[in-house]
């Protein structure tokens, strides 16, 4: 499995391309406590799957990964990976360690 340093670049790209996509005012600021999804972001729903789908393929393609992070688990967690940049990136090196 990758390291925490390179799922984070891997995800840092996925929300790269996903700003492409959102306006200018409602882009991601890619910054060390960021908040990816829920109070706080710019993020919906529908740009959540965007950035989740996008960075499922993208650790397939560039690190030969195959993870589901969209699973029940990751959506029924108290406390949701979702919410910013680390948790995000600690849930997929988890998901990892259970293969």
């Amino acid at each position: 499995m990758l390291s925490k340093d390179e799922i984070k670049k891997i995800v840092i790209k996925s929300i790269q391309e996903i700003n492409l996509l959102l306006e200018k005012n409602k882009r991601l600021k890619i910054e060390k406590n960021m908040c990816l999804y829920g109070p706080g972001s710019n993020l919906d729903s529908i740009g959540l799957v965007n950035l989740l789908v996008d960075l499922e393929q993208r650790l397939y393609n560039e690190a030969g990964v195959s993870v589901s992070i969209m699973d029940s688990k990751a959506f029924s967690l108290k406390n949701s990976p979702f919410r910013n940049l680390d948790s995000l990136v600690n849930f997929i090196a988890n998901i990892g360690k259970d293969k």
